[in-house]
This record gives C-alpha cells, sequence and structure tokens, in this order.
C-alpha cells in the first residue's frame, strides 16, 4: 500500500497522496513525475517543490476532485502564475460555482493592463517619465552626469509637467496659448472683425467666385471667402503657428526615444497642422498666386488644409499627462464597444418602428412628415430626448405614437448608459488605486536616490 504513496514536499509542507490521483492528468507536472525528476530527493524519498504550500492546497484538491476551485483570498496574478507552473489550464478545468470570482478577477486584470498600456507605454507621459534605470541601459545615456544634463531637464521641462515648479508654469502658459489657438479659429469665421473686401487687382469678383465655386447666395461662404481677414488677426494666427511649431521642433531635439515620440498621434497632429496654417496664411497673403494656379489641384488643397486646422483643439488633449481620468474615459469607452453597439442597434430599431408609425399615423396631415426620412429623424431626435420641434405630429394617434416613443427612448437611453457608466467607474477607481500606488513607489525610489 505504501508503494502507491507519494510524499511531496511544498515550501516546507509535506503532503503525501496516490500515485493513481495524480496519473489521471499525465500531461500536468504532477501527473508527469518520475525519479528522474530534478524535483525527487532520493535520499528521502520525496518530490520537493520551492512553492507556495497555501495554494498548492488548491491544486491537490483538482487531482482529487477533478475540479477547480478559485480561492478569493488570493492575488489573480499569484494563482495564475501558480496553474502555469503546475501546468494546469484554468478555463477547461473551473467549477461553475467559482468562475464568476474568476471572471471577475480577469476584468481586473485587463483593466489594470489596459491603464498600464495607455498611461505608460502608449501615450506621450512615458516620454516624460525618464526612467533612470532605463536610461542607464542605452549608450547613448550611459553617463550618469549626461543624465542630470541639460537635455534631460529640457525633456522634462516641456513634457512632463509635473517634473518641476517651472515645468508646471510652462504648461499653464502652453495652455493658455491651446486656449488663444482655439479662439482665434472662432475670431476668423466672426463676420463683424470682417469688413473690407479683398483685394484681386487682376480679377473680379465674379472671376474669384467661379475659381473659388462659391455659392453667391450663401452668405458664410461669401462672407469667409471674399471678405478681409484683419491684419493683426493674421499676425497672431502666424505667432501661434510659429510658436507651435518652435515648440514641437524643440521637443524632438530633446526626445530620448525618436521613434516612440512620432507614434504618438498628437505629434503627427502639430506637424500636420503648422504645414496647414502656413499654406493657409501663404493663400491669404498672396491671392494673386493662387487664384493663378490650376484650381482642380490647388482648390481641394486649400481645403484640406483649412479643414485640418479645425483640429488644432486636439492640443488639450495633452492634459491627459496631468489629468488621465480623460484616457480613462477612453478606455471605458473602449470596454464599452458591445453596450454602445447594443445602444446603436436598439436606437435603429426602435428608431424605423416609430418611423414607420408616424408616417402612417399622420399620412392625413398634408404639412407634416413628407416621407419615411422625416419620420426617421423625428424619431431619432424624440428617441434620444432632444425634441427639435422642427416637425411634430398633429393627429391625435400620431401624438400617442410621439408620446410612446419618448417614452421608450427613456427605457433604452437608461440600460446600456447604466452598463458604460458602471465602466467607466471600474476604469476610474483602478486608475486611482494606480496613481496612489506610483507614487509610493516614486517615493521610496527618491529615498533609494537620496540615500546613494
Amino acid at each position: 500500500m505504501e508503494e502507491d504513496e507519494v510524499t511531496l514536499n511544498v515550501g516546507g509542507t509535506v503532503f503525501i497522496t496516490f500515485w493513481e490521483t495524480l496519473q489521471k492528468y499525465p500531461n500536468t507536472k504532477l501527473g508527469s513525475l518520475t525519479e528522474d525528476s530534478p524535483h525527487y530527493r532520493k535520499d528521502k524519498d520525496i518530490y520537493f517543490f520551492d512553492r507556495n504550500p497555501e495554494l498548492f492546497n488548491t491544486i491537490l484538491d483538482f487531482y482529487r476532485n477533478d475540479t477547480l476551485h478559485f480561492p478569493n483570498h488570493l492575488c489573480s496574478g499569484l494563482w495564475h502564475q501558480e496553474l502555469r507552473y503546475w501546468g494546469l489550464s484554468i478555463s477547461s478545468t473551473i467549477s461553475e460555482c467559482c468562475y464568476s470570482t474568476y471572471v471577475k478577477y480577469c476584468k481586473n486584470d485587463t483593466i489594470i493592463q489596459n491603464l498600464r498600456k495607455a498611461l505608460d507605454t502608449g501615450s506621450t507621459e512615458e516620454l516624460g517619465r525618464l526612467d533612470l534605470e532605463n536610461l542607464s541601459r542605452s549608450d547613448e545615456y550611459i553617463s550618469t552626469e549626461y543624465v542630470k544634463g541639460i537635455r534631460v531637464r529640457l525633456w522634462n521641462f516641456l513634457s512632463e509637467p509635473r517634473s518641476s515648479t517651472q515645468a508646471k508654469i510652462y504648461n499653464g502658459f502652453y495652455f493658455t496659448v491651446v486656449f488663444l489657438s482655439a479662439l482665434s479659429t472662432l475670431l476668423i469665421t466672426m463676420p463683424e472683425l470682417r469688413s473690407d473686401n479683398r483685394k484681386f487687382p487682376s480679377y473680379n469678383i465674379s472671376e474669384v467666385i467661379r475659381f473659388l465655386q462659391l455659392d453667391e447666395h450663401n452668405t458664410k461662404q461669401m462672407i469667409l471667402e471674399t471678405k478681409e481677414v484683419p491684419e493683426w488677426l493674421m499676425l497672431f494666427d502666424l505667432f501661434l503657428a510659429f510658436y507651435f511649431a518652435i515648440e514641437f521642433l524643440f521637443r524632438v531635439c530633446f526626445c530620448p526615444d525618436k521613434w516612440l515620440f512620432f507614434k504618438d498621434w498628437l505629434n503627427i497632429l502639430d506637424a500636420l497642422l503648422f504645414t496647414a496654417i502656413m499654406v493657409r496664411v501663404m493663400v491669404d497673403r498672396n491671392p494673386e498666386w493662387f487664384l493663378s494656379q490650376d484650381s482642380n489641384i490647388i482648390l481641394p488643397l486649400y481645403k484640406i488644409c483649412n479643414c485640418i486646422t479645425v483640429f488644432r483643439i486636439f492640443r488639450f488633449l495633452r492634459l491627459a499627462k496631468q489629468f488621465s481620468g480623460l484616457y480613462v474615459l477612453v478606455l471605458a469607452l473602449k470596454a464599452s464597444w458591445k453596450e454602445l453597439m447594443l445602444f446603436f442597434f436598439t436606437i435603429l430599431l426602435f428608431a424605423l418602428l416609430f418611423a414607420n408609425c408616424i408616417f402612417y399615423a399622420e399620412m392625413q396631415e398634408t404639412t407634416t412628415f413628407p416621407n419615411l426620412l422625416y419620420g426617421l429623424w423625428w424619431a431619432i431626435i424624440t428617441l434620444t430626448t432632444v425634441g427639435y420641434g422642427d416637425h411634430v405630429p398633429k393627429s391625435p394617434i400620431g401624438q400617442i405614437i410621439g408620446s410612446f416613443c419618448a417614452i421608450c427612448g427613456i427605457i433604452v437611453l437608461a440600460m446600456p448608459v447604466a452598463m458604460i457608466v458602471a465602466n467607466f467607474n471600474e476604469y476610474y477607481q483602478k486608475n486611482r488605486d494606480r496613481q496612489q500606488f506610483m507614487r509610493l513607489k516614486l517615493i521610496e525610489k527618491k529615498k533609494i536616490l537620496i540615500s546613494m
């Protein structure tokens, strides 16, 4: 009988079981044990494993009961490492009663990994946090004195607001300039600031309208394209463009990792914005040259550049370096893509239903809902509780349908939005915990550096 027993020493704790129990799963570490195993101690006739004995209790229970139970009081990361070590697959062996706990742990792990990827390696924040341990492995930064030199300090000053008081002050100035840049976009469109007509000595206004393909009855187009931009506003826009260009060049020069720098879409946007603004300024300064070019080539280019300049407001996204809640919001939306798809599908389904209902209910009314497209527009606006009032039902049956449409809209909005909010709360709480953990790590690192 003793020959059927096997003695296992796991982290100093002795476990005794039967060979028959372990060999039920021959493809696992315990099921494939032999006397040739490096874990076998011949003098004591035992198998020794330097692992956690508390976790091993659950591992051994799996061989006895053919089902794996997930301990609530243990860290999920540690548990997954233990399962990999013993060669067990949790997806095919976990019990039904513990599956919800397992899913919860997997979801928490996914949130942590997404936060780490977005806020550490997937964003510009990693470039701002120059880790001395990583820099010490680089040939370019092999010298400690050079690490502490002007290049690193200037990079932190430009890209890491929390690195110093001076960096915080500059960061405030930077966002003031970004705000003024967004404000200039608004001012350029104001008719009150465009009093004089643009001067085209070699062209009359009809030729200009034909070249720019303008609608003479469209007041907005005529004001934007034929009225003069104030000189002070043009110079102000040019100053902002040069400021961002110089700031961009400085960050390129002082960046420790050029490849990672240009992988950031905000940096690519900076380069595109400067190019687009320069093209627009050149056209505004030299309208005669612009009108002398081939309209099939230069006109689309000019319109594209005008569209690109609108995206200057995305510079505000650099606030994520100080307020990681912006990244948390994006991650929560990505994690809620199924709920968002459900939301859009449900809105579309109910919109089509109520569009048909309101169209036929208002068939006798000649002034409302001339076709189903107007009914679809009305249904979407009513379901989303916006209610512009441009199209309203007039018949009693139509008003009843409108009431049901509004009520359904409240219900349709409530369910998926609640799930999206729940995802955001989870990401937000995990991010707060992560920030506190990183703060503790930073304090410990500073203590070590001071002691050195």
